[in-house]
């Protein structure tokens, strides 16, 4: 939703034009902001932190979460 949709109360959508007025087109946030499987790379860490017993296992869940999410979008896309 980050990547492609306004959101709610345009929220989505302030955020990306937040960051591609203030970055050039060379700038990783400014290429990361549009590119779906970036933007679920970090956000996996969030999702990570929920789930994640301890901190031996963070990150096998971190990458578990994103990779989960590059399947799916690959097998939609």
């Amino acid at each position: 939703m980050i990547v492609g949709e306004m959101g709610p109360f345009n929220l989505f959508d302030k955020i990306r034009s937040f960051i591609m007025s203030r970055y050039d087109s060379d700038h990783w946030l400014y290429n990361g902001i549009g590119c779906p499987l970036c933007v679920s790379f970090w956000i996996a860490i969030i999702a990570a932190i929920y789930t994640t017993p301890d901190l031996y296992h963070f990150p096998l869940h971190w990458l578990g979460i994103a990779g989960s999410v590059t399947l799916i979008y690959r097998t939609v896309e």
